[in-house]
């Protein structure tokens, strides 16, 4: 079964060449942006999903993964 590693703030820089990274070893990512327009990047990586987090909004739902339970095999619809 593949890893699952939440990374936040994948716009650019430093994050973004992470989610790269593990994306290319196998991971399946959750790619975390603050801004609606960066809901594209990264963009093109089979195994990442991105989703908005805004951090400042104290009343924004907050979008998490389900976690896996032993009956629930493909939790992510990578």
């Amino acid at each position: 079964m593949p890893k699952t590693i939440i990374i936040t703030g994948t716009a650019t820089g430093l994050a973004r060449a992470t989610v790269g990274k593990f994306a290319a070893e196998g991971w399946n990512v959750v790619a975390t942006v603050g801004k609606e327009s960066d809901l594209k990047a990264p963009a093109g990586l089979r195994c990442v999903k991105t989703v908005l987090l805004d951090v400042d909004d104290e009343t924004a739902a907050v979008p998490s993964p389900r976690p896996p339970s032993s009956s629930s095999a493909g939790w992510m619809p990578w």
